[in-house]
């Protein structure tokens, strides 16, 4: 289900961490999520596209905290996964020589 209803807080800087110290923390539909970056620039720049796509009116996914259009391109089928199942899908009705064509690296 997708929610509009987002709030983004500012970025912070958190004292007791030397490895990622900069947090990027939002809320959709009241369930709070937090990114945590290495340099200011990193956590300003994520936070713009957070902003960002608010205020384009992108609906966010409850779920992960992201906007729905940086979901659809994070597929997370794999290129050999999706060949696989393409060859799957074909196999039964194909010819003896496509066959071995498509088995072959």
């Amino acid at each position: 289900m997708k929610s509009y209803e987002v709030q983004i807080w500012e970025i912070a800087k958190r004292v007791d961490r030397k490895a990622r110290p900069w947090r990027v923390r939002w809320a959709v539909s009241g369930q709070r999520f937090e990114d945590l970056f290495r340099t200011k620039a990193l956590a300003h720049s994520f936070r713009a596209e957070l902003v960002q796509a608010a205020n384009a009116g992108e609906p966010f996914d409850p779920a992960t905290g992201r906007p729905v259009s940086e979901a659809r391109t994070k597929n997370p089928t794999t290129w050999y996964a999706h060949s696989r199942a393409y060859v799957e899908m074909k196999w039964p009705r194909a010819a003896a020589k496509t066959r071995r064509s498509s088995s072959k690296r």
